[in-house]
């Protein structure tokens, strides 16, 4: 089995300024482990150097909050110099016209701010902060601006999908665009599978099925290879990889006979040490593959543990936590064309390609697909 490394998560600050309903799992593992030893900048560097010589390409900086961080201008100056495209998640509540032009001097090639709905009420109550929605709007348009003077920059939103905001999922849609996003994630609930608060129902799916069109709808002037990229990605929610509404409502996301590669070109690192071999063990909190504290990336990433791991994922043997993974169905999707951005250009080439050999057939669209993001995962 060929692995090699493509793109990690680092963590470096475990601390959060939101308090989100959706994240209540993750945040239990993140509060035990702020108390023990923490990852230096130094560490950090040494760590980030280590995975770019495994392959890596691409690093996310996430948390936690990462702008919590207090070295973080300076781990995004060392990745970028070290030839990585550098990434960041943020909920934008401590950011500002300072430090978001410190980030992009430092060559931040793209944030991802999360932003659950267009009405104040609803993102407060999901991040369970008040006042963090007008924050995050701010910070937007911070970005906005900036992006004029730094044309590499891509600017992203995500927004999970609730029982809080799927009755006004379109405007959501809509609202993004307007407020000057070029890409939008859109992620399914993870770790809810056991209480089931937040998770849509069977009659909660069916209704937000039948709002797709309408959000498709307000895409219809946009240009037609963006459009046919929204509607493909749009039409795919809540209807793929032969889920059940059922399974859906339940938390499943995946059935036995969907294989998952992911663990052999990507893993998470947390601000003690611990890396896991995917998102999801935030949730379930185990296995930890090993802690940088005792040994080095390179040890853990082809550990026997982490290879029994990997081989396990394409075995009958079923990892309990699989099924409730939703990482192969996040969808994410482009919607402003800009030239002078070579990943959203890049992306729009493809958008493109991807239109015309659609029209000659659809199901070979698909097969190149696949085929182009397994090649993407072993180059």
């Amino acid at each position: 089995m060929k692995v090699k490394l493509k793109e990690f998560i680092i963590k470096p600050s475990l601390l959060c300024t939101a308090n989100c309903s959706t994240c209540l799992s993750r945040q239990t593992l993140h509060k035990n482990l702020v108390k023990t030893r923490q990852l230096s900048l130094k560490e950090w560097k040494s760590i980030i150097q280590e995975a770019k010589e495994l392959g890596a390409k691409r690093i996310i900086i996430s948390g936690g909050e990462p702008t919590l961080f207090e070295q973080l201008v300076e781990l995004i100056k060392f990745s970028k110099d070290i030839g990585l495209f550098v990434a960041m998640n943020t909920n934008g509540g401590v950011i500002n016209k300072k430090t978001a032009k410190e980030f992009l001097e430092a060559g931040l090639d793209s944030v991802m701010i999360s932003l659950y709905s267009y009405k104040f009420e609803v993102h407060d109550k999901m991040k369970g902060k008040i006042g963090i929605w007008k924050q995050a709007i701010e910070v937007v348009d911070i970005f906005k601006h900036l992006k004029e003077k730094y044309p590499h920059f891509l600017l992203a939103t995500q927004t999970i999908i609730t029982k809080d905001n799927y009755l006004h999922f379109g405007e959501i849609l809509e609202f993004h665009d307007k407020i000057g996003f070029d890409m939008i994630y859109i992620s399914y609930l993870e770790g809810d599978h056991k209480d089931r608060k937040e998770l849509l129902s069977i009659n909660n799916i069916d209704i937000f099925k039948e709002k797709i069109p309408g959000a498709i709808d307000y895409f219809n002037k946009k240009d037609k290879f963006i459009l046919f990229g929204i509607r493909e990605k749009l039409n795919s929610l809540f209807n793929i990889n032969n889920i059940s509404n059922n399974q859906y409502s339940c938390g499943i996301y995946r059935n036995k006979d969907v294989k998952c590669n992911i663990p052999n070109y990507f893993m998470v690192i947390l601000a003690n040490g611990d890396v896991h071999p995917c998102s999801m063990i935030e949730y379930s909190h185990e296995p930890v593959i090993g802690n940088l504290f005792r040994k080095n990336l390179k040890d853990i990433w082809f550990s026997t543990q982490f290879q029994v791991f990997r081989k396990k994922l394409f075995s009958d043997y079923e990892i309990n936590y699989c099924k409730y993974c939703p990482m192969h169905l996040h969808i994410n999707f482009l919607i402003k064309k800009n030239n002078k951005n070579k990943l959203i250009k890049k992306q729009y080439n493809l958008l493109k390609y991807k239109f015309y050999i659609y029209k000659i057939s659809p199901k070979l669209c698909k097969v190149l697909e696949k085929l182009y993001k397994y090649i993407n995962r072993i180059a």
